[in-house]
């Protein structure tokens, strides 16, 4: 991203080019142009990003935090007293593939 005298560029992962359609990227300009109350141009760029570049992304970020809690809430699942009492007594076993968090 780079933001030089009312120009704004982005780049976009080869990944996600589809996402890349003219509506959405006047929709955004116009967007921007009304909160910083100036007028703007935005310009998007597809590129191909090595591993570095996808793991800095706003996305591959907030998917990993993700994947962070849902690793956390199985090993709370699997440490609750209540659950071992469940496995102990009934043979009962945790379905890991189930799990949905908000």
């Amino acid at each position: 991203m780079a933001w030089q005298a009312q120009q704004l560029s982005l780049i976009l992962d080869d990944r996600h080019k589809t996402l890349k359609r003219e509506t959405p990227e006047q929709d955004l300009q116009q967007a921007l142009a009304q909160h910083l109350e100036e007028p703007l141009s935005v310009t998007i760029q597809v590129q191909t990003f090595d591993a570095w570049q996808r793991q800095q992304t706003p996305a591959y970020r907030r998917q990993q935090a993700d994947l962070e809690r849902r690793q956390q809430a199985l090993q709370n699942l699997r440490d609750d007293p209540l659950v071992q009492a469940l496995q102990n007594t009934f043979a009962a076993v945790l379905d890991e593939k189930t799990l949905r968090l908000p």
